[in-house]
Parts: C-alpha cells; structure tokens; sequence
C-alpha cells in the first residue's frame, strides 16, 4: 500500500491491525504549508511523529518561508518536543507533512501494542543521531574549525579584548559550516566567555580558550 510505503520503517514488520490501533492513539495533523511545528502541538504532547514531509531546526532569527535549516529531517521522523534548546535558539519548522503527536502515556500504551512498533520507533532514534553526530556542524570538528580561522586573524602576541573584523559568511566560507552553525558556536564561545558577537566584527576576550578547542 502506498500509505506503508511512506511510512517505511515505522511500520516495518508490523501487522496492519496493530498500526492501525498505533495511529488511533496519537493525535493527527496534516500540513500543506511551512509552519511552525509548536503552533500545531497541543499541551502535554511531547512528541511528534512525522509520516511524510520534512522537518528542519530553523533559528528563531529566520522567518518561515525564508531561511535555512540547522537540521533537517525527512519523514519519517521523531522530534521530541520537550528539548529546551527549541525555544531558546531555534524552532522546527514542517513542510507539508502529516504528523502523530503523543503523549508519554499514549507513546507508552502505542510500545504495549506491538514491542516491533518500539523496535521501529528506537531503530529512527538511533539513525537521527547517527547522522546529527557525524554532521561536522555538531562534532568538535566545527568548533575547531571556527577556532583555527580566528586564531589565524590574530596577529603574535595580540593580547586579548582585540577585535577580529570578520563576518559570519566570511567565518562560513572558510569553514565549510553554514552561516546558522557558525551564529550558533559562536554564540557558544560568548557563552564560555571566549568571545563576543558584534556588528562586522568579533571581540575576542579570552584567545588562549579557543586554544584549547585543539587540546
């Protein structure tokens, strides 16, 4: 069936009955536009399962229709909804998709159907984090990268508190990283008291930390 087809590895191995009773616990929505995916979720749902379409992690600096993903996902997909960093740093945004929110309770009642519904659910768990840490944007690998083209600014013996005048697509381009993911560890390093974000520049305030990105 085509239905089964979209949903591939969700309902691999599963009789349809069970799917059929899976799907009955969760609550569906269907896109036909981007969105927001927080202005479809309901109080007390913490996850979000997607059957067809696509789901990105988008800053909250860019609009709807017009930005660039920090991750993207294609159906089918989990996002937890309870991770913090959605709303203080980014938002998923959904693209014509048809979605399942659950609750915990009704999560864990749709794993007490079918343990291969579990097995599924856990099998695109594990791929998800398989490919966010192999993406060099959330490995060391980044942070080093970003850490190596700053440090190539400063002149010998620059004492710290000096500006680097660099912008963020410059900071891209050399790295490899896109302009979200270079925003996002550079606000890491202002977080740890290494750096500070300013207009066409970066005031570096502890060089010898972005040293330490190598060690």
């Amino acid at each position: 069936m085509t239905r089964v087809n979209q949903e591939g590895v969700l309902c691999q191995n599963l009789p349809w009955q069970n799917w059929t009773e899976i799907l009955e616990l969760g609550r569906h929505v269907n896109t036909t536009s981007n969105a927001w995916l927080e202005a479809y979720s309901q109080q007390d749902e913490q996850t979000a399962v997607f059957l067809s379409g696509r789901v990105g992690l988008r800053p909250i600096s860019d609009d709807v229709d017009d930005g660039h993903d920090i991750i993207a996902k294609v159906a089918p997909a989990i996002i937890n909804l309870s991770e913090t960093y959605t709303s203080s740093e980014a938002h998923w945004i959904i693209e014509a998709s048809s979605i399942y929110f659950f609750t915990p309770l009704r999560l864990m009642s749709a794993f007490s159907i079918s343990a291969q519904f579990a097995a599924n659910f856990m099998q695109i768990l594990q791929c998800q984090t398989a490919e966010v840490m192999c993406s060099p944007s959330h490995s060391d690998c980044g942070s080093k990268r970003l850490a190596a083209s700053l440090l190539a600014r400063l002149e010998d013996g620059q004492p710290a508190g000096q500006k680097v005048y660099v912008t963020q697509a410059q900071l891209a381009t050399e790295t490899g990283l896109s302009r979200q993911w270079v925003n996002r560890l550079l606000k890491q390093f202002e977080r740890q008291g290494i750096a500070e974000l300013g207009r066409g520049h970066v005031l570096l305030r502890a060089p010898s930390k972005l040293e330490c990105q190598f060690g």
